[in-house]
C-alpha cells in the first residue's frame, strides 16, 4: 500500500511548494506527482502529472491532494478524478477535507445534480 500526493499548481503559484509542504507535515508520502494549472480547461486525467499516477495507483493505495479543488476545478471534473481513482480502489484523502469518505462522495454528487439542474434550466431560457 503506497502513499501518493499530487500536487496541482496554479500559474500565480507554479511551485506547489505550500500545498507539498502541509501534505508533507501531515503524511509520510513515498511518491510525489505535480502538474502547473495554466487555466485551460484541459481534463485531470489528461495531466502528465496525473496521468503518471493514475498509471501507478493499485487497490489499497492512498492519494492525498492538499484541497479537494486539486482533483478539479468543477464539481464534475472533481468527481470524475475521484470515481476514476475509487474505481481502481484507491483511498483519496484531502488535508483541508479529511477522507473523501461516502458522505463527502454523496455531498459532492448533490452539488454535481445542481449543477446540472441549473445548466439545464440556463438551456431552457
Amino acid at each position: 500500500m503506497t502513499i501518493f500526493a499530487y500536487v496541482r499548481a496554479t500559474a500565480t503559484h507554479p511551485s506547489g511548494d505550500a500545498q507539498r509542504n502541509e501534505i508533507a507535515a501531515a503524511h509520510r508520502v513515498e511518491r510525489w506527482f505535480k502538474d502547473v494549472e495554466l487555466g485551460e480547461s484541459t481534463s485531470i486525467l489528461e495531466l502528465p502529472g496525473f496521468s503518471e499516477l493514475f498509471k501507478l495507483a493499485r487497490k489499497g493505495d492512498t492519494v492525498i491532494v492538499y484541497a479537494n479543488e486539486c482533483l478539479g476545478s468543477s464539481v464534475r471534473a472533481f468527481l470524475q478524478a475521484l470515481e476514476a481513482l475509487q474505481k481502481r480502489g484507491v483511498q483519496v484523502m484531502s488535508v483541508q477535507g479529511g477522507d473523501l469518505s461516502a458522505f463527502g462522495r454523496q455531498v459532492f454528487r448533490t452539488l454535481n445534480s445542481i449543477a446540472r439542474l441549473r445548466d439545464t434550466v440556463r438551456g431552457a431560457r
